[in-house]
C-alpha cells in the first residue's frame, strides 16, 4: 500500500518528482536514477489499475508525495510525530529510530533534556523517557519538575534529590543503562555499583527501623 511504502522505504529523493511525470527529465533533474524512478512510476500504475476509482489512487498518491516530502525536508520532526504515534509498538520504535541512526538524525535519553516524549532538539529527535521500560508518568513529571528548579549536576545529585525517595533501584537502574546520565562522564558500571550501595543501606535501614518499633521499651 503507498502509505507504507512512504512509512517504511527510503527513497529520500522520490519525493522531488512530479506525480505523473513520464518522460524522466524530471528525474534527471533531480538526480533520481532513471531505473528508480520508472520502478516507482509503475508500482504507481499497478495500484491504479486496482478496482478502485482513478480518483482514490492519485488522491492517495498525492497524500504519499506529501510524505516523503516531510519525510526528506523535515526529517526530525516528521520522525518525531511518528516515533509518539508508536510508543506501544517496540518493533516499530526500532525500526524507526534505526532509520534515525543511519542519518545521525537520533539523540539518547538524558535526565537533564528529555522529555516523557520524543521531541525535536537542534535539529535531531531527542529520546523521550517513554523507551525506559517502566518509567511512568508520574516518575517522569519528578524528574522534570525536579530539573526545572535546578539541573542535575551528577549521577550522584540526581538520586541524593529524587531517586531515593520516588524510584526502586529497578528504576535507577534502566536509566543507566539507557544512558540517561552519560553526560556526567561516569562509567555506568560504576554508577549501578553506588545506586546498588545505596538502596542496599535504605533497605538495612528501613528493616532496622521496623524491628524497633516491634520492640516495647518496657515490660508488659
Amino acid at each position: 500500500h503507498p502509505f507504507s511504502v512512504a512509512l517504511h522505504i527510503d527513497p529520500p529523493r522520490l519525493c522531488l518528482l512530479p506525480l505523473g511525470q513520464r518522460d524522466g527529465q524530471g528525474a534527471a533533474d533531480r538526480n533520481l536514477p532513471m531505473e528508480a524512478a520508472g520502478r516507482w512510476f509503475e508500482r504507481l500504475m499497478r495500484y491504479a489499475r486496482t478496482s478502485m476509482s482513478r480518483k482514490r489512487v492519485f488522491a492517495d498518491a498525492l497524500l504519499v508525495y506529501r510524505l516523503f516530502f516531510l519525510k526528506t525536508r523535515h526529517a526530525p520532526w516528521f520522525y518525531a510525530a511518528l516515533l509518539n504515534a508508536n510508543l506501544d509498538s517496540e518493533g516499530k520504535l526500532e525500526k524507526y529510530l534505526g532509520s534515525l541512526r543511519a542519518r545521525g538524525l537520533v539523540l539518547g535519553v538524558d535526565v537533564n533534556r528529555s522529555r516523557g516524549e520524543f521531541a525535536v532538539e537542534d535539529g535531531r529527535v531527542r529520546s523521550g523517557f517513554g523507551v525506559v521500560a517502566g518509567l511512568d508518568e508520574e516518575k517522569v513529571q519528578r524528574i522534570v519538575r525536579a530539573r526545572s528548579r535546578r539541573p542535575f549536576d551528577s549521577f550522584d545529585d540526581f538520586v541524593k534529590r529524587v531517586g531515593a525517595r520516588h524510584f526502586d533501584r529497578g528504576d535507577v537502574r534502566r536509566l543507566i543503562d539507557a544512558g540517561a546520565f552519560d553526560a556526567f562522564d561516569s562509567l555506568r558500571g560504576e554508577m549501578t555499583a553506588r545506586v546498588s550501595a545505596r538502596f542496599a543501606k535504605r533497605t538495612a535501614k528501613a528493616r532496622a527501623d521496623a524491628k524497633g518499633q516491634l520492640e516495647f521499651p518496657f515490660d508488659v
